[in-house]
């Protein structure tokens, strides 16, 4: 399960794959997809409409159940929606906002990251080196506190 801002990221770098590579098949809310390709000029927006025609993303329409709305007040239609479709299949979902991975973690659900992505992408040897491409996403404008770099460095031996 997976929400806009990773797919965005990843999108930017021509690294939608990986997902397919880390977790085999991945849903997407259809929120989360109207987030993603609201302005199809992007190149992330176009390269997510890409892995969606290749099978790579499969998107998935999400009943506003109990929780919903609670969630909804603090978070985005598309985070929302990737969390209670997580909770309800018992999977992982793929989240990088902070307090919305903390809210998944309080309702049970394991939550994984972009760096947890570049990560296991490395460890299948789909990758030779993480640093490069957290310097990628830097320059195409996805943000990455100092402290999240250090950490996926340091996780993925990369740290120096």
């Amino acid at each position: 399960m997976a929400d806009a801002g990773p797919l965005i990221a990843l999108g930017r770098v021509g690294r939608l794959h990986f997902l397919r590579d880390v977790f085999g098949r991945v849903l997407v809310p259809d929120a989360a997809v109207r987030e993603c390709l609201h302005d199809r000029t992007r190149h992330d927006a176009q390269a997510i409409l890409e892995a969606i025609n290749k099978g790579l993303l499969t998107t998935t329409r999400v009943q506003k159940s109990v929780g919903y709305q609670e969630l909804a007040v603090r978070f985005g239609d598309g985070e929302t929606a990737a969390i209670i479709l997580a909770r309800s299949l018992g999977v992982r979902v793929l989240l990088d906002d902070g307090p919305a991975r903390a809210a998944a973690r309080e309702l049970g659900v394991e939550v994984i990251g972009t760096g947890g992505v570049l990560i296991r992408a490395k460890r299948l040897g789909r990758l030779a080196a993480v640093k490069p491409l957290l310097l990628e996403l830097q320059r195409n404008g996805y943000h990455l506190s100092p402290a999240v770099v250090r950490e996926i460095l340091a996780r993925c031996g990369e740290a120096k």
